[in-house]
């Protein structure tokens, strides 16, 4: 009978001395038993940004048509087609320099509005547009309260937080700030990684 005698191995992965004492791990089946939980583990990936990039875009169309509204019936609703209207109101209202904020509005409300459709100077818009809600805020709307119906600032405040939400988040892909804005910076870091720079 040989003297030599080599302990079964128990399946999971210990080997029993002689003496009966479990010994250390098997590093073999171990490194085996992690290679088959990697072959199984799939690689995680990115989360998507798609249901983000919807709701910027529903929530740029709907300021948009808010700002073009606006922007219409100031400049062809009242006072039969002009910018005198809006002018005479704004002085009324104790707006600061009405003239010159009469027409900023306008043009403001109606190319911001189509240029926040198509997802374009989405930032800059959007900070024009919060800064016109607070004004109008504090020199029209602050002393009648809060609500819209009693000429608050109900409605004023939540399009100037819109507009600055889209200021801070910009437009998302669905827009050409990424169309354009987004090509010329992939461009510059493909050809920073070519020369060697990143």
């Amino acid at each position: 009978m040989s003297s030599s005698y080599t302990p079964p191995t128990r399946p999971d992965g210990y080997s029993t001395s002689p003496s009966g004492s479990t010994g250390s791990l098997s590093t073999n089946n171990r490194d085996d038993d992690r290679s088959d939980l990697d072959r199984d583990v799939k690689p995680v990936r990115p989360r998507s940004h798609v249901r983000a990039d919807l709701g910027l875009l529903i929530l740029r169309l709907g300021l948009a048509a808010i700002m073009l509204a606006h922007g219409y019936q100031k400049l062809f609703l009242q006072g039969g087609g002009s910018f005198t209207a809006t002018q005479s109101g704004f002085t009324q209202m104790g707006v600061p320099l009405p003239q010159v904020a009469g027409i900023v509005i306008i043009i403001l409300e109606l190319a911001g509005g189509l240029a926040m459709v198509f997802g374009l100077l989405t930032v800059i818009i959007g900070i024009c547009y919060a800064a016109a809600m607070a004004v109008a805020i504090w020199f029209v709307h602050l002393p009648n309260g809060f609500f819209v119906s009693d000429g608050g600032y109900e409605f004023a405040g939540l399009t100037g937080i819109v507009a600055l939400v889209l200021a801070i988040s910009g437009a998302g892909r669905i827009s050409l700030d990424r169309a354009i804005f987004g090509a010329k910076r992939r461009r510059r870091i493909r050809e920073a990684r070519e020369a060697g720079v990143a």
